[in-house]
């Protein structure tokens, strides 16, 4: 549900935070702050939010994406919006590559207009400073939220996946009233939206391979947290334990009462007890030193 990687938010939201720099770990599906008009993501690394007061088409169509999610849900609405985002760059490739085929009604009029709003141009040092990849996602997130309100229909993917010349037609009819279709695209790749409906629109959304309910939602921490619990109150308890006593320590009662141990293991008395050892440190016997000199 959120994003791998920590970046900047708004810059608005974050003002009110001293300190510095605020980062946030944001879901998938935000991807315009609303209260503030500032697109937030997907990120560029160290790179400020744009603003888009205006370009209002973005903020509506953050909204659109908001109802979206609630319906279908964060799995399906996730892979319908990067399948739509998908589908919007072959076609931006494709009249980047093709002019001849860019009539005035062709999508692409529509999201150069969004970028030089975004990058503008007037500056050749300010288009190089304000160019930012993640803001060529916000040119063509309407389009994409409306091509994904179609693929996230289990409806019309069945009608795409449908084996019938006829029925996959209505299908593509319905995504030209969204977008520029069709396309002429002489990449390897081909066409991307026929591609997926051939071969992955009856395929399910894929699923993350795991998920971590929130503990305050369940009642109990998951099990990644249970375990570092347990790894914790290890800890605690050998810090606590401290080390063991060692077996010929004066301060042991035991070895007191029942006498202390030589070496070879045998319990002698305690009047005789490291009679040895002392018998051992007995000062050697000083040797005079030889002053007398050599004439």
């Amino acid at each position: 549900m959120f994003r791998h990687t920590p970046q900047t938010g708004c810059r608005l939201c974050d003002a009110r935070h001293p300190g510095g720099v605020v980062l946030r770990l944001l879901p998938h599906h935000r991807y315009v702050c609303l209260r503030h008009r500032t697109w937030i993501g997907p990120p560029d690394a160290d790179w400020p939010a744009a603003d888009l007061s205006e370009l209002p088409d973005i903020v509506h169509a953050q909204r659109r994406h908001l109802r979206l999610l609630h319906r279908r849900g964060v799995p399906l609405t996730f892979d319908a919006v990067l399948t739509a985002f998908s589908f919007c760059g072959h076609i931006w490739n494709s009249a980047d590559d093709h002019p001849k085929q860019r009539g005035p009604d062709h999508i692409w009029h529509t999201w150069d207009a969004r970028t030089r709003v975004l990058i503008p141009e007037d500056d050749e040092a300010l288009m190089y400073g304000s160019y930012s990849t993640s803001k060529l996602f916000a040119a063509v997130h309407p389009e994409a939220v409306s091509l994904a309100v179609i693929i996230a229909s289990p409806y019309w993917r069945r009608v795409a996946d449908a084996r019938s010349p006829r029925e996959r037609e209505r299908f593509l009819q319905e995504i030209s009233t969204h977008i520029t279709y069709p396309y002429d695209d002489a990449s390897v790749f081909g066409d991307a939206i026929g591609h997926w409906s051939n071969t992955d629109s009856w395929r399910p959304p894929s699923q993350p391979l795991r998920t971590y309910s929130p503990a305050r939602a369940t009642g109990s921490p998951p099990p990644l947290h249970r375990a570092q619990s347990r790894r914790d109150e290890k800890s605690a308890a050998n810090a606590g334990s401290g080390p063991p006593c060692s077996a010929t320590s004066t301060s042991d009662p035991s070895s007191r009462a029942s006498g202390d141990r030589t070496t070879n293991g045998s319990t002698a008395p305690s009047g005789t007890a490291h009679a040895s050892t002392k018998t051992s440190r007995q000062k050697q016997p000083v040797r005079e030193p030889n002053w007398a000199t050599t004439s």
